[in-house]
């Protein structure tokens, strides 16, 4: 089994060190988002504001984070949200994202201005 379905035994297990987070490098500030996968916030890492997207605990959202993770370090473009790294730290599993000010990508196709934050 690969490490995108779960062949390892932690979920972080397998993926670059480089690409692990420590939750102690993150200072959390505000829940900017939430959904079934789970909850999105604004933090500070780094000097750096980012979000941090926290999955949902239970087999579907490790499963999810996973498959997001999978797919989040291949991408590279100028149009797509940076992914700096997972924090790993169970039973927390996050994604740390470039943080992009301005409201939710529901608001801007509904012809929404930027909000300020």
């Amino acid at each position: 089994r690969s490490w995108q379905a779960g062949g390892q035994a932690g979920p972080a297990d397998g993926l670059p060190e480089g690409f692990k987070i420590s939750l102690d490098e993150l200072k959390l500030k505000q829940r900017v988002g939430a959904g079934a996968a789970g909850a999105t916030y604004r933090a500070s890492w780094r000097g750096a504001t980012v979000a941090v997207k926290v999955a949902t605990n239970g087999r579907s959202g490790v499963a999810g984070w996973r498959a997001e993770v999978a797919a989040l370090m291949q991408l590279r473009h100028p149009n797509v949200v940076r992914c700096w790294g997972v924090v790993a730290a169970e039973p927390m599993l996050g994604i740390v994202l470039e943080y992009c000010a301005g409201g939710d990508v529901r608001h801007a196709a509904q012809g929404g201005r930027p909000e300020e934050r």
